[in-house]
């Protein structure tokens, strides 16, 4: 058995074990010494130690005593010099044969990822185009001379709301209201809609507002 190949392969096992020599000779029950002198290639283990070795290491009897075949196994597959990996093609030019895990994914599967990306955006955009957020700032009672008692809502939304959007909310306030959230002795609801929350606060003046009435289909003014 060649010492010096010997001792190249339990300083690989050593590492892969994360094992420094001190740690690795406490295992084995012998100095620090000895263990760098097995794999300076200048000593080899007595047999009785080998199987001990083949414990710690985690590798069986038979690989212990074939060093050079099995640091063969245990290298990664080299790279030729004359090939380039991003085009996976040699110095002249010709194709490398793909093999194991470097085969390349498909040309149709970038096709179907890149549309899947672009419909999924198109969605969440077409989403919060119909689905804005609004957010309550503040509410309170109020009386109305045509509708009686009034629920006032503060209202934050997007500065260029559209129909169906604006439709989708009230549509919630009055499924809200009707399942008796708020509101329950209000004859009517006056949502108020603001482009920032400093003005939706002080309650200032919008042209932008939608009314509900209790029991009737809902109105704008």
């Amino acid at each position: 058995m060649d010492k010096e190949v010997f001792g190249q392969l339990i300083t690989q096992l050593r590492k892969n074990q994360n094992l420094n020599q001190k740690e690795f000779a406490e295992k084995l029950n012998v100095t620090p010494s000895t263990v760098c002198k097995w794999e300076r290639g200048i000593n080899a283990p007595d047999i009785t130690c080998l199987a001990r070795l083949s414990q710690v290491l985690e590798i069986s009897y038979d690989e212990l005593l074939n060093p050079a075949e099995t640091l063969k196994r245990l290298q990664p597959p080299s790279v030729p010099q004359d090939m380039d990996p991003a085009t996976n093609t040699s110095a002249d030019g010709s194709a490398c044969q793909n093999t194991g895990n470097n085969r390349r994914f498909p040309k149709y599967f970038w096709h179907f990822a890149c549309a899947a990306t672009a419909f999924a955006i198109c969605f969440v955009c077409m989403y919060l185009y119909l689905h804005p957020r609004f957010t309550v700032i503040d509410t309170r009672y109020n009386y109305n001379g045509n509708f009686g008692v009034t629920y006032e809502m503060s209202v934050v939304g997007p500065k260029d709301i559209n129909a169906t959007a604006l439709e989708n909310y009230t549509k919630k306030i009055r499924a809200e209201w009707n399942a008796n959230e708020y509101a329950t002795d209000a004859e009517a609801i006056d949502i108020t809609l603001y482009t920032d929350k400093e003005t939706a606060s002080n309650w200032g003046i919008s042209n932008q507002y939608v009314v509900l009435i209790k029991d009737r289909p809902q109105e704008e003014r």
